[in-house]
């Protein structure tokens, strides 16, 4: 009987070879780091603003040296609110479009965005440049949505995202929607409430799913007063909020067969910060070794090696938190202080 070989822990040899690919380029960009928003569980400071004229120059000559050598190329947009700097987002996304077009790669992106701001003509182009993926999060119907994800003014956010989700729904754009819903211990109630809206709305449409999400305490000026679960009373409510949803897709309790790689963690992905800095985690941003290098206006990049290799560690050995998560592996390391370093071959 012939049987699959897998690297340890069950990692396929596609997933692996799939994070060393020279072939494919993952950028994710944040054009901006501040935020019309301000959500009550937020770990951002939004001290860095929009993206200089220099670091979108940068990008475009980091994408035009290596789109010859490339089948694919991916651009993610994160902030912040990436969609506070429009003109940087279509600015770059039209200008990787067109080069991908005239060599032939794939290229493909979306947008991890609040919403608020993606009215009907903001879609059309972000679509006609090839960003048709986009997350969107809710936190509940609009009781609770409107007293944790706040305008920066404290005004509610909820009518403008769910008008929004709908005009995506009306329109014949091919575009694929992931609704992130939190799952806390004050919004349980507030989620019976929503599911069977979101069903209602958008379960007969293939473009939308849900991805129930724990909220979780990432630090921040709220950290310590998150209203979070156990992940034994999150699992719970899960099987009672999957089992009432049409519109699913995997949420973090799922087990998959195949082992996946955090995005953090493979070679080919990386972090352009609004200020030229590079990294390889949105969630570490303060974190130092989150920092390992600058994009320069020439498109090279200038990269400190030894970080880099903080993120790529779990390869050694497979583990499988290092590689689902390298920021949990670098600081159990740095609290057992061992130094998280790759030998030289």
């Amino acid at each position: 009987m012939h049987t699959e070989q897998t690297f340890p822990n069950g990692y396929h040899p596609s997933t692996v070879a799939s994070a060393f690919d020279n072939s494919v380029l993952e950028l994710i960009i944040l054009p901006t780091e501040k935020c019309n928003f301000r959500c009550t569980y937020c770990y951002e400071d939004f001290k860095i603003g929009r993206m200089s004229s220099e670091v979108i120059l940068g990008i475009k000559n980091l994408i035009g040296k290596r789109i010859k050598s490339l089948r694919r190329l991916g651009i993610s947009w994160f902030g912040g609110e990436p969609l506070l700097a429009k003109s940087v987002v279509f600015d770059i996304s039209e200008f990787a479009a067109k080069v991908s077009r005239e060599n032939d790669v794939g290229f493909s992106g979306g947008l991890t965005t609040n919403g608020y701001l993606l009215d009907n003509e903001t879609l059309d182009r972000l679509v006609n440049c090839g960003q048709n993926h986009f997350q969107i999060t809710l936190d509940g119907d609009q009781d609770i949505h409107d007293r944790r994800r706040l305008r920066a003014d404290g005004s509610g956010t909820f009518d403008v995202i769910w008008n929004n989700l709908i005009a995506i729904r009306q329109s014949t754009h091919r575009v694929a929607v992931t609704i992130r819903v939190h799952v806390a211990r004050d919004n349980l109630e507030s989620l019976d409430r929503l599911v069977p809206k979101l069903n209602s709305s958008f379960g007969n449409d293939e473009r939308f799913d849900i991805h129930f999400h724990k909220l979780s305490d990432l630090g921040g000026p709220t950290s310590g007063k998150i209203p979070t679960l156990s992940y034994l009373d999150y699992s719970k409510a899960m099987a009672r909020l999957k089992g009432e949803s049409k519109v699913l897709a995997d949420s973090e309790v799922d087990k998959t067969e195949r082992r996946e790689i955090c995005y953090a963690a493979r070679s080919n992905s990386i972090m352009i910060r609004a200020d030229g800095r590079l990294g390889k985690c949105t969630v570490a941003l303060d974190d130092p070794r989150n920092s390992i290098g600058r994009i320069n206006q020439d498109g090279s990049l200038d990269v400190d090696n030894d970080l880099l290799r903080l993120w790529l560690e779990g390869f050694t050995d497979f583990d499988v938190n290092a590689l689902s998560c390298p920021l949990t592996a670098i600081n159990r390391a740095a609290r057992r202080q061992i130094p998280l370093t790759l030998k030289a071959s």
